[in-house]
């Protein structure tokens, strides 16, 4: 019976192959698809004294890259300087096996080359996915892991680096690294999981690719008239506070900004965040430090901000720098905050144009995640 029932699948799995074989080698011979085999070495580093495992190893790592080179068949692609779009599947020993154990990591990519030359570039990537750790804290198991609260957190990567054109079909890569862990402390402890490393990498296109390939049209380049706009942005985020397996509370985000058109793929704009964080709330009633209203009052922080941010086609990635100016605001983990938000535009509607969106973004105090929030917002 096994016998017949395998003899079946791989008929079925035959006659599959056979009938998508043409339309798979289209795909793969497609301009502009390239997959690329990286490795990672380098050192999870404990960025603070809080931390109490120990690191007794360097990190190895793997990474598979299936990317698609933008070829300038749409205006944005040119003006962003022909960026690589792809899915990255990450692997890495953390240097621990028993405390910090292994970390996998699934992340979509953007990488932006720039200081062409006839057989190199520079290239900038950024991306940011799911990450999967298998170990975490645990006040029984694993009480030396206060880094990450949680088996699956937010993963971001930087990569800053050179290419080489080696040959048409195949490119050589060496860069420097940054990859972060963290859950945005919805799950306390979360110090998160940093580590700094080099890359070395092949990337292999099926079919060849040349510099002659990249359209450019007196289009692709002109910039649109700058102009002065709006954005609000209302957000939603939950977080653990003072103890692991404790309750989660909300925090509400409201935004508002003025923005300036230095391009149609490039906006600035300068406003202010107002959060209201029911977990201060809870904490100030509750430890006496306050009476009700003055706790509530104490709830709100307000930020001043100016942010950049980047569009490619539908998607934005912006990055943001604030600081309080909320005046004797209530546990403050510091003065300066930073927003790294991912946002896709949907089509521009009425007159004059309004592009709704939503987002995702992680607010940090250097390099230590406060929280992870989702929302919508509109610009004008």
């Amino acid at each position: 019976m096994k016998i017949k029932l395998f003899s079946i699948l791989l008929l079925l799995a035959n006659s599959t192959f056979i009938f998508g074989q043409s339309k798979w080698s289209n795909f793969l011979n497609k301009k502009g698809l390239t997959v690329e085999a990286m490795l990672h070495y380098g050192r999870a580093f404990k960025h603070t004294a809080s931390l109490n495992y120990e690191v007794k190893h360097n990190s190895f790592g793997q990474e598979l890259n299936f990317q698609y080179q933008t070829l300038g068949n749409k205006e944005w692609q040119a003006h962003q300087r022909y960026p690589l779009l792809g899915i990255s599947l990450m692997h890495f020993d953390l240097g621990n096996k028993e405390d910090l154990g292994q970390a996998y990591a699934f992340i979509p990519t953007i990488t932006i080359p720039f200081l062409r030359r006839e057989k190199t570039n520079f290239e900038f990537r950024v991306g940011t996915g799911i990450g999967y750790l298998t170990e975490k804290f645990s006040p029984v198991n694993n009480t030396n892991n206060n880094a990450i609260g949680s088996n699956v957190n937010s993963a971001i990567a930087f990569k800053l680096g050179i290419n080489y054109w080696f040959r048409p079909k195949i490119h050589l890569t060496a860069a420097g690294s940054f990859t972060h862990f963290s859950n945005g402390a919805a799950s306390l402890p979360n110090f998160g999981i940093n580590i700094p490393g080099i890359v070395l990498g092949v990337r292999y296109f099926p079919t060849s690719i040349s510099k002659t390939d990249l359209i450019t049209t007196e289009t692709t380049r002109k910039l649109e008239k700058k102009k002065f706009g709006a954005n609000i942005f209302l957000g939603l985020a939950y977080r653990e506070y003072i103890s692991s397996q404790g309750p989660r509370y909300p925090i509400y985000l409201m935004s508002a900004a003025g923005t300036y058109t230095l391009s149609k793929h490039n906006i600035l704009s300068a406003g202010i965040d107002v959060e209201y964080n029911k977990a201060i709330y809870e904490f100030a009633v509750h430890s006496f430090a306050f009476d009700e209203a003055t706790a509530r009052k104490k709830s709100y922080r307000a930020m001043a901000f100016i942010a950049d941010e980047f569009r490619f086609g539908d998607l934005g990635l912006g990055l943001q720098l604030g600081t309080y100016i909320t005046p004797n605001a209530y546990l403050l983990a510091g003065p300066i905050t930073t927003k790294l938000s991912v946002r896709y535009y949907f089509k521009p509607i009425g007159k004059p144009a309004t592009r709704f969106y939503l987002g995702t973004y992680m607010k940090s105090h250097l390099i230590v995640a406060e929280h992870i929030g989702f929302g919508a917002g509109a610009v004008f």
